[in-house]
């Protein structure tokens, strides 16, 4: 099975929402959070 790799992207009127990377890139939606399933993470900044 083929790992997919998920991202949170910011919608209109700052609400939050989780899409597979590949569609939230195809869609041109701005990625705020990004998690692949290779344990590869890019941590928000706030978090740092």
């Amino acid at each position: 099975m083929k790992r997919q790799s998920f991202s949170v992207v910011q919608l209109p009127m700052g609400i939050l929402s989780v899409l597979v990377t590949s569609d939230a890139k195809r869609r041109k939606k701005s990625i705020v959070y990004s998690v692949s399933g290779d344990g590869h993470h890019t941590v928000l900044p706030e978090a740092r």
